[in-house]
């Protein structure tokens, strides 16, 4: 069996009109499926199978289209381009260091197609800014864990060199689609920036016992969260005769909590008219969050983000550790559930007979 014939035995290589027992280099990878161009790209022990000058044309066509089509409204992805553009690369990088360096030093030539998945995963991890996941996949890929250290540390260098430049690719996509995005960290004009800066004032609050109509004043505006807070007329309500008589009834106290817009919208009750708007009241203090973040105005605004940051992730992570614990929970109740009416999983394989 010649040597193009075990590439076609092991390859999906196109013909595209050449001569029997020949194949296209170029459409082998154009005029083929993703997944067999890329297996083309990614192939090991075919040292000769795709030439310097293919994956150059090659290299140039896709990514003046991958640039073309991953900003615009059409469903092409992202992933499988900055698999080919990195393996591309990776591949035509092998094939130079053969021919530039181990061919004239009489050294034996390096496989190119450990180097196109590389470099698949050092252009996705730059790109995406992505690292474990990539490197995961990758080896999911591969099979092969001496691919490991080589990947790791492209990926891991890709990374650092990419955040030294830029935003990663997600990244820049939600500023081209002007998503409002609060960056990681502060930089440029608000570093020295105070809150009272980015204030509105005056200040949209509610007590925590208030009216529908003070309630749908609030929901009027475009804010998200109210603050709920006390005044001398609830604590007269509270201590009586205790307040003092001189106190304005309006007069504020002190912040007892934080209600969300979702919230309000739920408390309010269906079918209120006007003239009972500003006489019937709404318990807010039932729905508000007794703890929220309190900040003086003079605090910076990068150190009010960097709270924002840490609660948002503390959030996160307090999610992320109760899915895992249902997770496990359910994992574990089937798996008693399966020994019990089937018996134990062990003796089933060995040929025993089950418990029931």
């Amino acid at each position: 069996m010649s040597y193009v014939d075990e590439l076609f035995e092991k390859l999906d290589l196109r013909t595209a009109g050449c001569p029997a027992g020949e194949y296209s280099e170029l459409g082998s990878l154009l005029h083929n499926s993703w997944h067999s161009a890329i297996g083309v790209l990614f192939s090991t022990g075919t040292y000769h199978v795709l030439g310097p000058g293919t994956l150059v044309i090659f290299l140039l066509f896709f990514f003046l289209l991958a640039c073309l089509t991953a900003g615009s409204s059409v469903a092409a992805g992202l992933v499988i381009p900055m698999l080919a553009i990195g393996g591309t690369v990776g591949r035509l990088a092998g094939v130079l260091v053969n021919m530039g360096i181990k061919q004239s030093l009489g050294l034996t030539a390096v496989d190119p197609g450990p180097w196109a998945m590389v470099g698949a995963a050092a252009f996705w991890s730059g790109s995406g800014r992505i690292t474990v996941t990539i490197a995961v996949i990758m080896l999911e890929i591969t099979g092969d864990f001496r691919y490991l250290p080589p990947m790791a540390v492209a990926v891991a260098l890709a990374k650092i060199l990419g955040d030294r430049i830029n935003h990663g690719l997600y990244h820049e996509m939600i500023h081209l689609k002007h998503i409002p995005f609060l960056e990681d960290d502060v930089t440029g004009k608000f570093e020295d920036l105070q809150v009272k800066s980015v204030m509105q004032s005056p200040v949209v609050f509610l007590r925590e016992r208030d009216t529908v109509s003070n309630i749908q004043s609030a929901l009027a505006t475009s804010h998200n969260g109210f603050p709920v807070v006390a005044t001398a007329a609830d604590a007269t309500d509270t201590a009586g005769a205790q307040q003092q008589p001189e106190t304005p009834a309006n007069t504020f106290i002190r912040v007892t909590g934080l209600v969300l817009r979702g919230d309000l919208e739920a408390l309010l009750p269906a079918g209120i008219r006007e003239t009972q708007a500003s006489r019937l009241n709404v318990n807010i203090a039932s729905a508000m969050n007794e703890t929220p973040a309190i900040m003086v105005e003079s605090t910076l605004f990068s150190e009010a983000h960097r709270q924002e940051t840490t609660i948002r992730c503390c959030n996160m992570t307090a999610a992320v550790t109760a899915a895992v614990a249902v997770v496990t929970t359910a994992v574990a109740a089937a798996a008693i559930t399966v020994t019990v009416l089937m018996g134990d999983p062990l003796a089933l394989s060995s040929g025993l007979q089950p418990l029931f």
